[in-house]
């Protein structure tokens, strides 16, 4: 499916939109038949003119004789006459813009005798982007650009990315014996005739390509023959991916014990969690430690502070090629008038993340928590002293984070992300948004977690079509809380995934579920976890990672920004690099995550070519209505897209595994104004 305007004929190998544009040629010097414009002597004055040769491209033509002075070169279509523009090597040149090929020249000398008339060279001049439009920034793109002719001149290329920061690397092809007139020269590059040029190209913004094919720059610069400007839409982002939710044992309900599946480890508390990750092949991890409980111990006396231990994990994982994350979860512990009608505990529960992993004790916030705490009782000889920063509802939460900068003179400012942590299931709280007091902090919530080892939060309606993935039928989901319900709401929000891994292995989907802090009676003893007989409940799925697309350099500032712009995919399994874009009518590129404004737009979307075998849909839903398009031809989508005011809508893709399991990659919305 080809991504040109129409009339245009689809680029080779990745989608480029090109147009051809014509760089304005010199006018002629029209002397009329009395020219007096005087040459070097070149030949025997008394000879009668010879004949000239030249070629003639889309943009002039370039003509050379060896003649007498005083000659000029006529078309004799009108008989205007010009007077050579420059001698070289004893041969005059004239350069003729917006030169008809089918026309007949001559030489007329300073008497008025002709000389025999004749017609020149075609120039056969192509230039290609292959079919890759949208490039992320560390990638490139190769522009073929091919001349023939039978006269025997030689031609520059001339190249320049424009109103981008890119580069043009020009690479001779060709045999190995091919003589080349200059084969590397910053952006000018000679060939002979009936060769090949190849420029890779890579830009960090949307490009213009300047192409033109010119004779003898360093005497006639301007003497272009062909010419073309190329439109190099880029993405200019690094995709990264990442888990946004996970534990280690330095939390009440992680890696503690053995027996529910988590590594036993030696050494320092979740001092394997950072290398989880990097073995899981994710970029960046966010150490995600529950809030509420403040001293750790590590079977002696000694208490240690958790939000001094994360950030030692911290500054020990920094450098290794990974992006750590300070973060905590936020549970929501209820109060008497934060229930509903059927008495389930509402409120939310939220994941937050610290952009400055040096960041003081005031960001670190818990929720309260009453005497009826849910810590395990081989807890107690881990964790003691609840954290005495509490904030008994979002509203508050947000308000210390805001307050947290000025709480003491050695409290730095920064930024603090949340979001909503399975927001569609009822344990161990649930979101309504549809209440007031559930509406998202503007300064401090962008996105909402679609998918983590408890399921899918998508969709208002778990019955719709798509819309079972992920779901566990005994935990029940509750619509009202779901990422749907939020968009309906006229909340932009983005997407966000991750595990809420409990085995200190973030980014682990490939190895199932991870044990949750619950622990079965199989015994029915009446104990829960004091038996060997008892069994450790697992969560429901294998979770998720989320794709963040990073402009360069990607470090975790960019990746924060990235968060904030809601720039982002979530994917259940398969890491693809997707790419998708809606172009509005003025060409502009919108990322998903992205304002845009009404109207008709074009979507496209790109796979990579290995990536699309397990591909099932392509499905673009708009929030509210239900309304679904589906395409499932292929890893590549070209289609005009009529978008309304105020509506919402995002990229669900469904795949299927080679183990015959269903996958999804879900990318943030599009919002239209």
């Amino acid at each position: 499916m080809g991504f040109f305007p129409a009339g245009r004929p689809s680029p080779l190998l990745l989608a480029v939109l090109v147009s051809a544009c014509r760089v304005e040629p010199l006018g002629p010097l029209d002397i009329g038949p009395a020219g007096t414009n005087d040459t070097a002597d070149t030949a025997d004055t008394d000879a009668p003119p010879g004949s000239p040769s030249g070629v003639v491209g889309s943009e002039g033509a370039w003509i050379s004789a060896t003649i007498s002075a005083g000659t000029l070169l006529e078309r004799v279509d009108d008989g205007a006459q010009w007077a050579p523009e420059v001698e070289l090597d004893g041969v005059s040149h004239w350069s003729v813009p917006d030169a008809d090929p089918a026309a007949v020249w001559r030489l007329v000398d300073s008497e008025g005798t002709a000389g025999p008339e004749t017609t020149l060279d075609p120039l056969d001049a192509t230039a290609e982007v292959p079919d890759q439009r949208l490039l992320w920034a560390d990638e490139a793109v190769l522009l073929g650009v091919s001349a023939a002719a039978d006269a025997g001149v030689a031609l520059w290329l001339h190249a320049e990315l424009e109103g981008t920061s890119g580069r043009i690397d020009p690479t001779c092809l060709g045999e190995a014996d091919t003589t080349w007139s200059t084969c590397f020269d910053d952006t000018i590059a000679g060939l002979p005739l009936d060769q090949s040029l190849s420029l890779i190209l890579a830009a960090d913004a949307p490009a213009t390509i300047d192409l033109r094919l010119v004779v003898a720059p360093e005497a006639l610069p301007d003497a272009t023959l062909f010419s073309e400007e190329l439109e190099l839409g880029t993405l200019g982002r690094t995709l990264l991916w990442g888990d946004l939710h996970a534990h280690s044992n330095l939390s009440q309900d992680g890696c503690e014990q053995p027996e529910s599946g988590c590594d036993s480890r030696e050494g320092e508390a979740g001092g394997d969690f950072f290398d989880q990750a990097l073995s899981n092949d994710l970029d960046f991890a966010a150490m995600t430690e529950h809030a509420e409980l403040e001293l750790w111990y590590d079977g002696d006396a000694t208490a240690r502070e958790i939000w001094a231990l994360q950030q030692d994990r911290i500054a020990e994982a920094e450098g290794t090629g990974l992006i750590p994350i300070l973060g905590y979860e936020w549970t929501f512990g209820g109060g008497s008038n934060k229930t509903n009608e059927e008495g389930q505990i509402v409120g939310g529960h939220k994941t937050v993340l610290i952009e400055d992993p040096t960041a003081c004790t005031a960001w670190r916030i818990a929720a309260f928590r009453g005497p009826d705490s849910r810590d395990k009782p081989q807890s107690e000889e881990f964790y003691a002293e609840l954290n005495p920063i509490v904030a008994a509802d979002a509203t508050q939460l947000y308000t210390r984070l805001a307050e947290a900068a000025e709480s003491s003179d050695d409290c730095e400012d920064t930024r603090a992300l949340s979001f909503a942590h399975h927001s569609a299931l009822p344990l161990p709280q649930i979101t309504d948004w549809s209440n007031p007091d559930s509406a998202p902090d503007p300064d401090h919530e962008p996105v909402i977690e679609i998918h983590s080892e408890h399921g899918s939060s998508e969709c208002a309606d778990s019955e719709a079509d798509g819309c079972d993935f992920g779901l566990n039928p005994e935990q029940g989901f509750m619509g009202t809380g779901s990422v749907q319900r939020a968009l309906e709401a006229g909340y932009r929000l983005g997407f966000v995934g991750g595990t809420d891994s409990h085995d200190s292995r973030p980014g682990s989907l490939e190895d199932g579920p991870s044990a949750t802090d619950s622990w079965s009676d199989t015994d029915e003893d009446g104990e829960n976890g004091e038996d060997s007989e008892d069994e450790p409940l697992w969560q429901v799925h294998d979770g998720a990672v989320t794709g963040a697309m990073v402009v360069a350099p990607a470090d975790r500032t960019a990746l924060f920004d990235a968060l904030f712009a809601r720039e982002t995919l979530v994917s259940s399994g398969p890491r693809l690099a997707v790419r998708a874009v809606l172009v509005d009518a003025e060409g502009a590129l919108h990322l998903p995550g992205s304002d845009v404004a009404s109207g008709d737009a074009r979507l496209w979307v790109e796979l990579p070519a290995d990536g699309a075998d397990d591909l099932v849909s392509m499905e673009l839903l708009r929030v509210g209505d239900s309304s679904l398009a589906a395409w499932t031809d292929g890893p590549s989508l070209d289609e005009t897209v009529s978008l309304v005011t105020d509506e919402v809508l995002y990229l669900r893709l469904r795949f299927e595994n080679t183990d015959g399991e269903p996958e999804r990659i879900w990318l943030s919305p599009w919002f239209v104004d």
